[in-house]
């Protein structure tokens, strides 16, 4: 990519995330995202197809980057499974904080469908990953089988997890991290942090 279509590109990024720290992504319309990035909507449609997927694509890429320091942790079994799913919890909310006022911004009465999206994919991906290194864990009697359980497990686990977000985010004050992260593994279900690979 040419310098300029950098540049282009990072004014995207960057409005976008600036515009939906103000409200749901899913309420912004292109227009606002090109005058605020000084860009016309034609260049904002050379790089992006709307301000919900390149919402989507920024905060997954970060996502998606704690979930490979999580894989190579518990494939490399560097650590406890309980001390990985710690670690990768932490980096987890340590995500949410950082874009807290995007997060805060798109939650009504539950996440906005682009954040709800977001959170959902990434940690159903991990998720799945996670069973389809350890098949002993869904124990099922043939590789179809444990195709489907791995399927279903990781969507419980994902929207579980994701439930905990969005309940977390519409409490008032200051996250007490230590709390939410004993929550979150007291919740989990067995197989995040014991039993068979």
């Amino acid at each position: 990519m040419d310098p300029r279509a950098q540049r282009t590109v990072a004014a995207i990024r960057a409005t976008v995330l600036e515009l939906a720290a103000r409200g749901p992504i899913e309420n912004v319309p292109v227009t606002d995202v090109a005058r605020s990035a000084g860009i016309t909507r034609g260049s904002f449609y050379n790089h992006a197809t709307s301000p919900v997927d390149v919402l989507v694509e920024v905060l997954g890429e970060e996502l998606d980057r704690a979930g490979e320091v999580f894989r190579a942790e518990t494939l490399g079994q560097q650590m406890s499974r309980r001390a990985a799913f710690e670690r990768n919890i932490e980096r987890v909310w340590a995500h949410i904080d950082a874009h807290r006022a995007i997060y805060r911004a798109g939650l009504g009465d539950s996440l906005s469908p682009a954040l709800r999206r977001v959170l959902t994919e990434h940690l159903t991906v991990q998720m799945s990953a996670f069973l389809a290194d350890r098949p002993g864990i869904v124990g099922a009697a043939n590789d179809e089988q444990r195709a489907v359980l791995r399927v279903l497990y990781a969507a419980h686990a994902a929207n579980g997890a994701v439930g905990i977000v969005e309940a977390w985010l519409g409490l008032d004050g200051e996250p007490d991290h230590e709390l939410l992260l004993r929550a979150s593994l007291n919740a989990a279900p067995e197989w995040w942090l014991d039993g068979p690979e």
